[in-house]
């Protein structure tokens, strides 16, 4: 069972590079197709590839070098069309 593990993270990173990091999500009709072929259900199918779309709330954050303190501000301003809010800055030695 390791293997196919290892195989399924393979292919993750396979998809990862040939979607340019933009993941997409497959159509509908796709998803039922495989649902039936390997016998899956199509709602646990499309809870995984709804998982690729938000790979980016799993990395990591990074602080900057020299990193000291956050400062709140809670300052917005609206500027034409948009609504523009400032909750704090970082500070750096």
């Amino acid at each position: 069972m390791i293997h196919v593990d290892e195989q399924i993270c393979a292919l993750l990173k396979q998809r990862e590079e040939l979607s340019g990091n933009n993941p997409g999500f497959p159509p509908f009709e796709y998803i039922s197709q495989w649902a039936a072929t390997y016998e899956l259900y199509e709602d646990y199918l499309k809870v995984i590839f709804g998982t690729f779309m938000s790979e980016e709330h799993f990395k990591p954050m990074v602080d900057p070098a020299g990193f000291r303190k956050h400062i709140p501000v809670l300052k917005s301003v609206v500027k034409g069309a948009f609504f523009y809010t400032l909750n704090s800055f970082k500070t750096i030695r």
